[in-house]
């Protein structure tokens, strides 16, 4: 989760090699793609979307990753997700 939140591709490759889950939430429901959209780490999002199918998973305020993407302005993983 940290990694993703830092916006370290490589940490986070390495932990979803080595078997992380990258849908686990934190206390506010949001996930690690949610932390790496905020971050603006366009890698980390794309390596988390590869590790997780969890991506429609919603925050404690209702907000999927579609949702944080959408109100960033990320075009590029809207049109992904």
């Amino acid at each position: 989760w940290h990694a993703a939140n830092a916006g370290n591709a490589e940490a986070t490759s390495e932990l979803v090699m080595a078997g992380a889950r990258a849908d686990v939430a934190d206390t506010e429901g949001a996930t690690p793609l949610v932390a790496a959209l905020r971050s603006g780490a366009a890698p980390v999002v794309r390596i988390l979307l590869s590790a997780s199918d969890q991506f429609g998973q919603a925050t404690s305020g209702g907000n999927t990753a579609l949702h944080v993407a959408a109100a960033l302005d990320d075009r590029e993983t809207v049109s992904v997700l």
